[in-house]
This record gives structure tokens, C-alpha cells and sequence, in this order.
């Protein structure tokens, strides 16, 4: 006596896998197949079926999954050398020629590197004039080539501005 299940899968077989992987029903199928609802009924309830159907669910996961991993990989390389090229812009605009620019671009800076922001309560405008050192500022220059692969712009900076190192008293 003959099993009621399937003994191999035929090219019929794979045909309503795909069709059902595709969300359609069963008597969608059968429809588009020609064949009596019953028979897809038989079919799609059989031990090998419903394996081979599964094994391929599980193979289109994971190949769903390898895909939306790709774009996320993707994505976070695009961010991350946007996120390089804004630090630059922001550095550049310390350089700029008007104050509330520079401030602006002072505070982005502070503010994303981990700084507390000053309230306006705090805050207070004053014309300040500071001296910096040959070396420090060399040292400055250093960093910012090896964090961005140029030089701060310093033309903003006056001669008087940048002191001669002087050796240390200690």
C-alpha cells in the first residue's frame, strides 16, 4: 500500500514552495496551477515539503539577514567618514572671520567632545588678549595634522600673539 505522503519532491513541488514563500495561499495555488485545492492541500502538509519549505525559509533568513548586515556595515562607513570630514569643517570655522561663527563653532566642538555646556547665566562676552608659545602652537599644528591631515589656519592670529618659548624655571 502506497504512503499518502510525498516519497521525492518534482519540479511541482518546488514550484508551490516558491509560490508559498511568494505569501500566496493555498487555493491561490491551486488556482494558478490548475489543480484541485485538495491535492495542494495533500502536498503542502507532507512531511518532505514542509522540510524542504523550512530549509529554504531558513536559507532566505540568513541571506536576508547577510544583506541588512551589508547595508549596516555600509552605512556606518558612510556616517563615519562624514562624521571626519564635519570635525573638519568645524575646526575650520574657529578660523573664520566672524565671531559668532567661531563661537558657534567652539561651542559644537565643546559640546560633542564630552564638554558641559555653559547656561547664559554663566556665560559673558569679554575681550580677551592671550599669548600662546612657538611650541605649543607647533604642538597644536601636530595634532591637528594627525587628526585631520592639515594644519589649523592661523591666519586669524597675530604675530604678538605667539610668543618666543622661553625655557622653563623649574
Amino acid at each position: 500500500m502506497p504512503s499518502k505522503y510525498l516519497q521525492t519532491l518534482k519540479a511541482r513541488h518546488f514550484k508551490i514552495i516558491e509560490l508559498e514563500l511568494d505569501g500566496r495561499t493555498g487555493v491561490q495555488i491551486a488556482a494558478e496551477l490548475g489543480m484541485p485545492a485538495e491535492e495542494i492541500k495533500n502536498i503542502v502538509n507532507s512531511p518532505l515539503y514542509q522540510h524542504e519549505l523550512s530549509r529554504r525559509r531558513d536559507k532566505g533568513a540568513m541571506r536576508q539577514a547577510e544583506e541588512v548586515s551589508i547595508r549596516r556595515i555600509s552605512a556606518s562607513e558612510i556616517l563615519s567618514d562624514a562624521s571626519g570630514r564635519a570635525a573638519e569643517v568645524q575646526v575650520g570655522l574657529l578660523g573664520s572671520r566672524t565671531e559668532k561663527i567661531q563661537q558657534t563653532a567652539a561651542m559644537d566642538i565643546l559640546d560633542r567632545s564630552g564638554h558641559p555646556k555653559i547656561s547664559k547665566s554663566e556665560s559673558r562676552n569679554v575681550n580677551a588678549s592671550f599669548m600662546i608659545t612657538e611650541g605649543l602652537l607647533d604642538r597644536l599644528q601636530l595634532a591637528s595634522r594627525d587628526a585631520f591631515g592639515k594644519e589649523l589656519d592661523t591666519s586669524g592670529l597675530e604675530s604678538a600673539q605667539v610668543a618666543q618659548d622661553r625655557p622653563s624655571d623649574r
